[in-house]
């Protein structure tokens, strides 16, 4: 049975692969903070660049991102190291943050 992908997140991931297409230079890393789980997450939104070229990295770098809307039985996870969220990262951890933001300000 297939899955409907909600069209907020459809949306957003189309935006994304366009995006990427057109290879906008990366102009802003915007921080900001989130709360999930009861943490404190240190988030990051680029304005411009290549987005699953970023996605990518943070995978490789940090393993697999923590899913903020989980399927089953409607219950948490432990606390994920990262999310991906509205345009953003979110790290669990400030030094995760800063290692992205080194990479990616140069």
């Amino acid at each position: 049975m297939a899955m409907a992908i909600p069209k907020q997140q459809l949306y957003q991931d189309l935006t994304k692969i366009l995006n990427d297409m057109y290879d906008p230079p990366l102009t802003e890393l915007k921080c900001s903070y989130g709360e999930f789980l009861d943490t404190k997450f240190y988030c990051v939104e680029p304005v411009g660049g290549r987005w699953t070229e970023m996605e990518s990295w943070v995978r490789n770098t940090f393993g697999e991102p923590g899913d903020m809307w989980p399927k089953e039985h409607f219950m948490w996870p432990e606390t994920p190291r990262w999310l991906q969220n509205n345009s953003k990262f979110w790290f669990r951890d400030e030094a995760d943050r800063t290692l992205f933001l080194m990479k990616y300000s140069a």
